[in-house]
């Protein structure tokens, strides 16, 4: 998260601690410019519900977010 905090900043301190106390993960974003809608059509969908299943059945995983799943919870929220 150094790549978007300034590392000094209390933001990034409290980040540190809060990781630290309850663990964390390397966080990957990836998105096209061109067509961000795309990253969650087709085969980037298959392959995301795929990576989805896979992460859920991980002993101690307790709940996967991903942009699929983030999409249907806010929409079913609406």
């Amino acid at each position: 998260q150094d790549s978007y905090l300034n590392p000094n900043s209390q933001i990034a301190l409290d980040n540190v601690e809060f990781q630290d106390n309850f663990g964390g993960e390397t966080v990957i974003l990836l998105f096209s410019a061109n067509d961000v809608a795309g990253l969650i059509e087709g085969e980037n969908l298959a392959k995301l519900n795929a990576v989805t299943e896979e992460m859920r059945s991980v002993d101690n995983v307790r709940s996967v977010i991903t942009p699929p799943v983030s999409i249907t919870f806010s929409d079913a929220l609406l």
